[in-house]
């Protein structure tokens, strides 16, 4: 029996880390297209060019990491050192990270075989972010569906302003943006990012409805249409993610217009200008990683709150990273708790003891990995001398990376190649770790249900 159990137990978990396996497969798929002459900017149909025009191998790993993981950190500028064909590489390693492989995998088993087994259902409810197993097809469908609504209303949107200032190459950069923006991949094809338009409210609004629609969850969407919007059939996890979500937007947004008012980053700007910036950061942290400034002008103050943002990020089961907006909600109400000594209570809902063990699992987890990367990084900047990385904007490159952000102080280009891999290794971890924590930690909680436990004996704590 104890033999039948373990064999049990290893099968639920290769299906619980069958998803950070996938991944890997996308991103390694992906780094082979875009070292090839062909993603390449700089290649013509000559052999001269096609030998000279081989990426860099770590380019197109981090490359490749960056968009699978719908991050956006760059150590090449992504308008100009790739091709057309090496952008819609990209944008296909960015539509899979931020929709899903296993989504896309559903569908393509769907269309072939037209069901799928209690395993593949299984493995879908995870990687969609489903709360129960129910009728996972038709979930994935409406999940693809709201994808190209939401992406295909804001290229056109976009293509609105894009078109007349660039000409028809404008609708290319609508559908590029739009799509990166709801998947919350941050890449952009102009080599300022978003800079050129600081100014521009129309632009820059739609880009964060993209952002906050893409973050807050195909959970979320899917009970707001049932509930036909209506505040009283949301479930506990739709509203706590609209709560935090709104909370996270707006009141972050005016501290960066405190802090940065007569800061250097905003220098030049009106007072709207400022206003619509400030609340584009505090909507970009949350694993966007758009920028309308240079990031690295911001004030230590401003800095560190972007850190606790993109620490955070955005909605479980949504193309945001970060420690999700409900571990971080469960954490703040465990310690509420813990004071009164009571059981998590939101309105008329209890949380359970197994999801705070799981939430604070994955918030040490954040943090041990962030610490790690921080000081391994630095490690190896000092010991070869690289006088142009700072502690600041390393610890502001490791969070971006680990929360699939892709804001950047200046660093990223300027880091060791060695420095680079660690980076794109937070990202992958970033998309897939916590997730997989979660479904480890809960399978193995399952499995041990019924068995003897062991006698427990109280520790001092605090």
């Amino acid at each position: 029996m104890l033999l039948g159990n373990e064999i049990k137990q290893k099968r639920k978990i290769s299906t619980s880390l069958y998803l950070a396996f996938g991944y890997l497969v996308v991103i390694l798929l992906g780094t082979i297209l875009l070292v090839t002459p062909f993603a390449n900017a700089n290649f013509a149909w000559t052999w001269e060019t096609f030998v000279s025009s081989w990426s860099n191998p770590v380019d197109a790993l981090f490359t490749s990491a960056s968009a699978a993981c719908v991050t956006g950190l760059i150590t090449v500028p992504t308008g100009t050192y790739w091709s057309l064909f090496g952008q819609i590489v990209i944008l296909l390693l960015i539509q899979l990270g931020g929709l899903g492989f296993v989504s896309i995998m559903s569908i393509v088993i769907l269309v072939f075989k037209r069901r799928m087994n209690i395993a593949q259902r299984k493995i879908a409810m995870q990687a969609s972010g489903m709360l129960e197993i129910g009728d996972v097809t038709s979930a994935i469908k409406r999940v693809v569906s709201y994808t190209l609504v939401f992406e295909t209303a804001g290229a056109c949107l976009l293509m609105v302003d894009f078109v007349p200032k660039f000409g028809p190459v404008g609708v290319y950069y609508g559908i590029f943006t739009a799509i990166s923006a709801f998947c919350n991949a941050g890449f952009a094809l102009f080599n300022d990012s978003l800079m050129g338009f600081a100014s521009n409210y129309y632009v820059l609004s739609i880009i964060m409805f993209l952002i906050v629609f893409g973050g807050i969850g195909f959970i979320v969407w899917e009970n707001l249409f049932t509930s036909l919007f209506r505040w009283r059939k949301f479930k506990l996890h739709t509203k706590l993610v609209l709560i935090g979500t709104l909370f996270f937007i707006f009141i972050p947004a005016i501290l960066f217009f405190l802090f940065e008012n007569h800061g250097e980053a905003f220098e030049g700007m009106n007072v709207g200008e400022k206003l619509i910036n400030s609340l584009f950061q505090s909507v970009t942290c949350r694993t966007a990683g758009f920028n309308t400034f240079e990031i690295n002008k911001l004030s230590d103050s401003s800095i560190m709150l972007s850190n606790i943002l993109m620490l955070i990020g955005g909605s479980s089961g949504s193309t945001a990273g970060g420690v999700k907006i409900t571990t971080f909600i469960v954490l703040f109400l465990a310690i509420i708790s813990a004071a009164r000594r009571k059981d998590i209570n939101v309105g008329k809902r209890r949380i359970e003891d197994s999801l705070t063990r799981q939430a604070s699992a994955i918030f040490v987890f954040y943090l041990i990995l962030v610490n790690l990367a921080l000081v391994f990084i630095l490690i190896i900047e000092n010991t070869l001398g690289n006088s142009t990385v700072s502690f600041r904007d390393t610890m502001f490159e490791v969070i971006s990376a680990i929360g699939t952000v892709g804001l950047s102080a200046g660093g990223t280009e300027n880091l060791n190649r060695i420095s680079q891999i660690l980076l794109a290794i937070l990202m992958y971890v970033g998309r897939t770790g916590g997730l997989t924590i979660i479904y480890i930690f809960a399978e193995r909680a399952n499995n041990d249900e019924g068995i003897l436990k062991r006698p427990s004996e109280k520790v001092l704590l605090g």
